[in-house]
């Protein structure tokens, strides 16, 4: 079901940028869906605008719908600015941390056990700004991290210390009084505040943030909003991998796929380091597969080695997921003869099950069990097992060939960069 219903769009501001025509919506089914589900729209060109004190009839956009705090649905243009563009709920050194690209989340309240805090830079990457972060724990276990540098102010303040339950809430830019030098002046805070946990007043929200180069600004969509995935490739996803890919961190499969939500992509609305994915979702009430194509990874997620010699191979259930596709592709280029999307999307299966018919491109005895691995993906004992069985398989290698000082070396680091340095 869509965020919006098509009875609540602001139809007066779509006839005024030239959108409407003989009363109706003048959208391409996709970009029609984008901005139904609350995401940013494609690039538009709209050339019969008549907004008055605009000073043209044209303008290169792209849109999005948000509720309002009357509860109306509002009309949101982003035109191309000429330089980037902060986001008003964003400190400065998010907004500089953010652009760097990627998909980012940042919470607006969230609720738990406080387990940990500290300063450290955002998201523990060298690269990013010093903040400040608390880790919360909510009675089923899960752990979030919050960050924000004026939580170390807020907590301070607060008296809460690890152990004790509370709420977190962000406040967005306020005008505070702080005292400079022994005197008080007025400044701007993005300000947090930390309160005792109320149970019936629970509150948990989170934002996942991204820069569009297209236009120099940031998108953002409500991680509730979030399109996400059953399956990837013939991959069921568990609740832990939905719950990461919906606040806009990058998830990796079994077979070395990793894929991360995207608020600027209005179509494919995710990216990955393949180039083409097939996903089931659950879309109106029934599961629905999509062709997604020409895809690529943001700038936070780099191929190691073992991951480009996967690139052609695919888990157990991608030809089974590939089969599952084209028949209902099948059945939809029935219904809809003349679409082009479903005829292109159908070729484009069939092509790609003909091609992994070749035993040399469907990895099958390494990945015969990944169904059952599928909650566990992330299991340290897992990936125990996976290091020692290359080990062995190392070892048996070896036995007749002297192995360098330099050689051992070198191995350790690229084991050691892998994450599994000891």
């Amino acid at each position: 079901m869509s965020k919006f219903s098509p009875e609540e769009l602001p139809m007066e501001d779509l006839k005024a940028l030239g959108l409407i025509k003989d009363g109706q919506l003048n959208l391409e089914p996709n970009t029609k869906d984008a901005l139904l589900n609350g995401r940013l729209t494609k690039m538009l060109h709209m050339n019969d605008i008549k907004v008055d004190g605009l000073g043209t009839n044209a303008i290169d956009a792209k849109l999005s719908l948000a509720r309002k705090e009357d509860g109306m649905v509002g009309l949101y243009v982003h035109p191309i600015y000429q330089k980037p563009t902060a986001h008003p709920n964003l400190s400065p050194e998010e907004n500089n941390d953010f652009a760097r690209g990627g998909a980012h989340a940042k919470h607006s309240s969230a609720y738990g056990t406080i387990t940990d805090s500290g300063f450290a830079p955002y998201e523990f990457n060298e690269k990013n700004s010093k903040s400040f972060y608390i880790e919360l724990e909510k009675n089923d276990g899960e752990r979030t991290k919050v960050w924000g540098i004026d939580l170390h102010r807020a907590l301070t303040e607060s008296g809460k210390q690890n152990g004790d339950k509370v709420q977190l809430d962000f406040m967005g830019k306020q005008n505070v009084k702080v005292e400079i030098d022994g005197k008080w002046e007025m400044k701007e805070r993005y300000e947090w505040q930390v309160n005792d946990f109320v149970p019936n007043q629970k509150r948990e929200q989170t934002f996942v943030y991204e820069f569009d180069k297209e236009t120099n600004s940031f998108a953002a969509v409500d991680s509730n909003d979030v399109r996400t995935p059953e399956e990837i490739n013939g991959m069921p996803l568990s609740e832990e991998q939905k719950r990461k890919f919906r606040r806009g961190q990058v998830v990796e499969l079994p077979d070395s796929t990793a894929i991360q939500a995207s608020p600027i992509d209005s179509e494919k609305y995710m990216r990955s380091n393949r180039r083409f994915l097939l996903a089931s979702m659950l879309l109106d009430g029934g599961l629905s597969f999509l062709v997604i194509k020409g895809i690529e990874m943001g700038y936070n997620y780099k191929l190691g080695k073992k991951e480009k010699e996967q690139q052609l191979e695919y888990n157990k259930g991608y030809r089974d997921a590939l089969s599952k596709v084209q028949a209902d592709l099948e059945r939809k280029s029935l219904q809809y003869p003349n679409n082009k999307y479903i005829i292109d999307d159908l070729n484009t299966v069939k092509t790609e099950y003909s091609r992994t018919a070749n035993s040399t491109t469907y990895k099958d005895a390494k990945e015969k069990d990944i169904n059952e691995t599928k909650a566990v993906v992330n299991d340290p004992e897992l990936d125990d097992n996976a290091e020692r069985e290359q080990k062995e398989e190392r070892y048996e290698k070896q036995q007749n060939k002297p192995i360098a000082h330099g050689d051992e070396e070198s191995e350790y680091e690229e084991t050691r960069k892998a994450g599994r340095g000891r």
